[in-house]
C-alpha cells in the first residue's frame, strides 16, 4: 500500500507494432484499461497496438477526396491536404512549390503536374 492507505496505480506497457516504441499509457485512460484486461487473462507480454492507436501513423483526412497535395517542408513535416474542387490543389502545390517544399499533387494528370512544376 502506498501513502495514506491509497493503492499505487498499476502500470502496464504497450508495444506499436508499427514503430515498434514502447510506453506506459496514462493510467485509466483507454490503453491502460485495454493493457489491464490483457494482464489479467494472464498475459505478460504488453498490449500490441496498431500505428493509428499509437499515433505514429496518422489517419488521412477525407481519403476519398478527389485531389491532394502532400509532401514534407524543411523541417521535414509532412503534409497532406484533400481538396474537392480543381482550384484549391493547385494554388496549394504552387504555394508550396514557390517556398521550396518537396511537394506532390495527387488527382491530375502527369502533364498537368509537369507544367505546374515548369511554370513555378
Amino acid at each position: 500500500m502506498g501513502k495514506a492507505g491509497v493503492e499505487p496505480e498499476v502500470r502496464y506497457n504497450v508495444h506499436c507494432m508499427e514503430c515498434g516504441s514502447v510506453w506506459q499509457p496514462l493510467a485509466k485512460s483507454p490503453l491502460w484499461w485495454a493493457a489491464k484486461q490483457r494482464a489479467e487473462k494472464g498475459f505478460l507480454d504488453a498490449l500490441h497496438v496498431s500505428g493509428k492507436k499509437c499515433g505514429c501513423v496518422k489517419e488521412e483526412r477525407q481519403p476519398n477526396a478527389p485531389f491532394r497535395v502532400f509532401g514534407y517542408d524543411f523541417d521535414c513535416r509532412d503534409f497532406n491536404i484533400p481538396f474537392t474542387t480543381f482550384m484549391g490543389p493547385v494554388k496549394a502545390f504552387i504555394e508550396a512549390n514557390k517556398s521550396g517544399d518537396v511537394v506532390f499533387i495527387q488527382g491530375v494528370s502527369s502533364s498537368v503536374e509537369q507544367r505546374l512544376k515548369m511554370i513555378f
